[in-house]
């Protein structure tokens, strides 16, 4: 890792395809890991967009 955090979120709407999308990144965990790419379980999601904002000093993109 080079010190330097890239950090992507999707964002979407119900039925928008999110589930089988992070369905197939959980399916690649071992090859992401080794690209030092984290993929949160879906549970972890809820709630920790504003605290990651805040850990991360950025300005919310809306309220």
């Amino acid at each position: 890792m080079t010190g330097q955090v890239s950090i992507a979120l999707q964002i979407g709407t119900p039925f928008d395809g999110a589930g089988a999308l992070t369905e197939s990144l959980r399916r690649n965990l071992s090859l992401l890991k080794r690209l030092d790419v984290l993929v949160p379980k879906p549970q972890w999601y809820p709630g920790r967009v504003d605290d990651l904002v805040k850990t991360l000093q950025g300005p919310p993109a809306s309220p």
